[in-house]
């Protein structure tokens, strides 16, 4: 029967009361009878596969035993090193499934069980040990990689990095060129999308740097150790932090990283335009790709460049060669968000470099292309939109700094 919009209001507040009702008498059983229900919701989360989740309602058993003083029986122990194995939490399955052997003795009903999780436990202790070892090594080979090409490039005349008040230095950055160049696509055949046309002549008569790399996790990580970017600390699924780039940042944690970058340097750093952006990227070329109008191999990182890490996770910067203006991966890795609002196609866009702050702001540009990217999402002209808040395992930024003339 359907009622109206006035007789559910009124209904809300009975329906309020029950469910009221129902709390209070839960929360007045005896705690031997509110623990055993508690065991039997982890029982049925962990048949929906939900492992953590009855992990967690175990915990909440053992909380309540605690606070009452009641006995553990052994056969929970057995039950929460079984969820625990589950759930990935493989010490403490090691722990409970001890405490089980060590309480239960050899007669205990789920003995053999037990050391079968103890020996499993073990065995995924010691892989998860060793792959700890593992990326420690690689992220330690890939830094000292990394601080050797920033200190030959730190010898480049125009290339400098600011000093963090907070301590060490901040992005690379690389001097870029005052000059004229066309954006847009500018292929003679039927690549070009709707949103990269008409191809226009845009001046870039403002001096500016542009970090040599994308924001690095190292960078983003120290950020967030002095207290800023909202403290947020962005997964990198497993890949490895220290030099890969940020993921799983979005347009406004770009911006709240600039902000932060320029109160601990005392210059302006900002996200760069989207002309400034692909200005730098075609580094004085016109063709597809700074190096050329074919993909090539092992010259980027996308979904059939031919690198070792295509189509499955972010390389650490500088892993491939730089365009002439000592740039890298302006190509592919993760597409970067520049300062521009969204905006269909080029009808109306500025001729002087600035950013496009007219159009849907809602969303804003992100431009390069990412690892899980196609070859021709990487070209020079290439444009994506997408929502400020978008974080994405295929997204991350490069930071720009204004220069005075």
């Amino acid at each position: 029967m359907m009622c109206s919009a006035k007789a559910r209001s009124w209904a809300w507040p009975a329906i309020l009361a029950l469910v009221a009702t129902m709390a209070a008498a839960a929360s007045e059983l005896p705690p031997e009878i509110a623990a055993d229900r508690l065991m039997v919701r982890a029982e049925w989360q962990a048949e929906q596969g939900q492992h953590a989740a009855a992990l967690a309602t175990l915990d909440e058993v053992l909380s309540l035993r605690e606070e009452h003083g009641l006995e553990t029986p052994s056969a929970f122990w057995f039950r929460h090193a079984r969820v625990a194995s589950a759930a990935g939490e493989h010490a403490r399955a090691v722990e409970s499934a001890t405490r089980y052997v060590t309480s239960a003795g050899r007669d205990g009903e789920h003995y053999v069980a037990a050391l079968g999780l103890l020996e499993a436990s073990d065995r995924e202790l010691e892989a998860e040990r060793a792959e700890r070892e593992r990326r420690a090594a690689a992220e330690a080979r890939d830094a000292a990689a990394h601080q050797a090409l920033r200190e030959r490039l730190s010898a480049v005349e125009g290339v400098f990095s600011d000093a963090l008040r907070s301590g060490g230095s901040g992005p690379l950055m690389v001097t870029i060129p005052v000059g004229r160049f066309r954006m847009g696509c500018l292929s003679k055949d039927d690549s070009c999308y709707y949103d990269e046309i008409p191809a226009h002549d845009v001046t870039i008569a403002a001096p500016f740097a542009l970090s040599a790399f994308e924001v690095t996790f190292r960078e983003w990580d120290a950020c967030v150790a002095a207290g800023g970017c909202g403290r947020y600390r962005p997964s990198d699924r497993g890949w490895g932090r220290g030099t890969r780039p940020v993921i799983h940042v979005s347009w406004d944690h770009a911006k709240e990283y600039v902000a932060w970058l320029s109160a601990e340097t005392d210059a302006e750093y900002r996200l760069p335009s989207e002309s400034e952006w692909e200005y730098a990227a075609r580094a004085g070329t016109a063709t597809k790709y700074h190096w050329g109008n074919e993909i090539g191999r092992n010259r980027a990182n996308c979904g059939g460049c031919g690198s070792r890490w295509d189509a499955d996770r972010t390389a650490p910067v500088g892993s491939f060669a730089a365009n002439a203006w000592g740039l890298h991966d302006m190509h592919g890795n993760v597409r970067e968000w520049v300062e521009d609002c969204w905006n269909e196609n080029y009808r109306g866009a500025p001729s002087d470099g600035r950013a496009w702050l007219g159009g849907d702001c809602t969303w804003r540009v992100l431009r390069g292309g990412s690892w899980s990217s196609n070859p021709g999402s990487l070209r020079a002209a290439n444009r994506f939109g997408f929502t400020t808040g978008l974080r994405d395992y295929g997204v991350g930024f490069r930071v720009a700094r204004t220069l005075t003339p």
